[in-house]
């Protein structure tokens, strides 16, 4: 997703109207990114439009911090998700993973139900 406001919401917007109108809404789904939400305001967004959670809020209380690699201090990639149950969730910040990116890698898993 796009570095400016405006551009993110529009994003936003297309990616939830899409959902909206391709999954009904009990159909589970999972969606990860970078989705570059500085100020931290798409998990309500993405709760409000699409039903949908972060797994790393919702097994550790907080967002994961994933950005830059060398010293993760923002929470720019997430792990969005509807309809499953998340079991286990962390960032890769070793060696492999963590020279692979700019960005650490995030792991996330999910019980299906």
């Amino acid at each position: 997703i796009d570095l400016f406001a405006r551009s993110r919401r529009l994003q936003v917007d297309k990616i939830t109207d899409y959902i909206n109108q391709t999954l009904g809404p009990q159909q589970s789904f999972l969606m990860a990114g970078d989705f570059n939400d500085w100020p931290q305001e798409l998990c309500p967004i993405l709760d409000q439009k699409v039903q949908a959670k972060e797994a790393f809020r919702q097994t550790h209380g907080k967002l994961a911090k994933s950005f830059p690699h060398f010293l993760p201090f923002l929470c720019l990639d997430r792990v969005y998700f509807r309809g499953l149950r998340p079991m286990h969730a962390e960032v890769l910040n070793r060696p492999p993973w963590s020279r692979l990116s700019d960005h650490l890698p995030l792991l996330a898993e999910f019980q299906i139900s």
